[in-house]
Order: C-alpha cells, then sequence, then structure tokens
C-alpha cells in the first residue's frame, strides 16, 4: 500500500473527530477571512469579483476557500468528496460543484479554469509532479494559480523529511517547494510568507495532548513552522 493510500485512510479521522470545531460559527468566519485575503492577493492579477470567473479549488476539504467567492463556477474536486459533501452539508456553499477525483487525474478540459487553487494540498498527493502538470492542462492561457501550504525550516524539517507524517507524504522547505514549482513549468507573480492569519493554521485543529502542544510551542518559538503562498502563471514550455 502506497504512502498516499494510507493517508488518504487517516484524513476522514482527523476531519471526522474535529468536526464539531470546523462546524462552529467563529471558524466558518475564520474561513471566510482567509477566502477574502486570497481574493485581495489574487485581485492584482484577475478580477475576482467577476461572477463569470470559472474556478476550482482542489483538496479544501470542508474547509474551501472557494465557498466564499463570487463566481458563479465554482468547482471542487477531492479525492472524499462524498465524506464532505455528506458530513459537512450543513456547512459548505451548495453552490460549489463536487468531484470525486484524485488531483493527480482532474478530469476537466484543457484550459477551463480561470483561477485554479491548491491550499495545503501538495503535500498530500500522490505524484507532486502529475498534479502540477495536471493543475497547468486545466488553467486557461492566461489564468492564475494559487499555491499556499505548510512549510518547515531547522530541526523541524530535518526530522519531519527523515520521520514522514503518515498524513503528509510529501516535507517541504520554502526553497524546495519554490523549487518544484519552477520546475513544474509556472511562472511566479508573487511570494506571501507567514501571512500572520495564515499562521494561526499551526494552532487550530490541532491535537490539545500536553507533549504535542508543548513540542508545537517550541518549534514556534524556534521559528521552524511557516506558510508559503504562491501566485502562479501557467508560464510557458
Amino acid at each position: 500500500m502506497s504512502k498516499w493510500e494510507d493517508a488518504q485512510k487517516l484524513e476522514p479521522i482527523h476531519w471526522l473527530e474535529k468536526k464539531e470545531d470546523i462546524t462552529d460559527t467563529e471558524y466558518r468566519k475564520k474561513i471566510e477571512q482567509r477566502s477574502l485575503l486570497l481574493q485581495r492577493l489574487l485581485s492584482s492579477y484577475i478580477d475576482c469579483s467577476n461572477p463569470g470567473l470559472t474556478v476550482l479549488e482542489i483538496g479544501g476539504g470542508a474547509t474551501q476557500l472557494i465557498d466564499f467567492f463570487p463566481s458563479r463556477n465554482r468547482h471542487a474536486v477531492d479525492p472524499l468528496a462524498d465524506m464532505y459533501t455528506t458530513e459537512f452539508a450543513d456547512v459548505l456553499n451548495q453552490d460549489v460543484i463536487w468531484k470525486q477525483a484524485k488531483a493527480e487525474e482532474l478530469g476537466y478540459e484543457d484550459d477551463t479554469f480561470d483561477i485554479v487553487i491548491a491550499r495545503n494540498v501538495l503535500d498530500h498527493v500522490e505524484s507532486l509532479e502529475t498534479v502540477l502538470s495536471e493543475i497547468r492542462r486545466v488553467v486557461k492561457k492566461d489564468g492564475i494559480v494559487y499555491v499556499g501550504l505548510n512549510v518547515f525550516s531547522g530541526p523541524l524539517y530535518l526530522y519531519r523529511y527523515i520521520h514522514k507524517d503518515k498524513e503528509h507524504p510529501y516535507t517541504f522547505s520554502h526553497a524546495s517547494i519554490n523549487r518544484a514549482l519552477l520546475r513544474g513549468g509556472f511562472g511566479m507573480l508573487e511570494v506571501v510568507r507567514d501571512s500572520a492569519l495564515q499562521m494561526t493554521h499551526f494552532t487550530e485543529l490541532e491535537s490539545q495532548a500536553f507533549v504535542k502542544k508543548l513540542l508545537r510551542s517550541i518549534f514556534l518559538g524556534l521559528n521552524c513552522y511557516h506558510f508559503s503562498e504562491f501566485v502562479l502563471s501557467k508560464g510557458s514550455r
């Protein structure tokens, strides 16, 4: 069994254990804040207020940002889509069109989307190269891709690189994911590191066990946790 298959078995456990927190009104407001922050970030490159845009979010789960985009044509892809749309139906935007699929096999036509969003996804996939190729394929020539994810540095990066987290087949530093995106053929439009709102992610929905809380506190204090965001063009190859 592959690392990705192992991770997929663990994902529903995590989401369902945190269901009460995820569906809490205050937490939903935080997701909306992140979505609005993303829309502001992308607004330098594309008019996010345009309801005619075609937008795709990959692997957003029950906290996807696309729920708060004004587009009338929003799509979500996740290998666990059926679970999310059943268990979190009360809080997910019912206007979003869901598809149960892997990011390696998106199943859309070439040049379909104006915006593709992948937040905390690329460390969960089975084949990074295939996923990046699929994203480039489905985004329009003048479209925008947003990638945001947890990255690590210092002793925490070394530890996680050697001792893989079962839910995350890939571990990245800022430099390694930056190189991967460039190798994938994308053009780099903007990079944001450690946005204050995004950094709160590291203490949300995480284990409250004393030892794990202590370790998180230590590594945050050592500046080993990071959140890197990339605004990308399709680029040329």
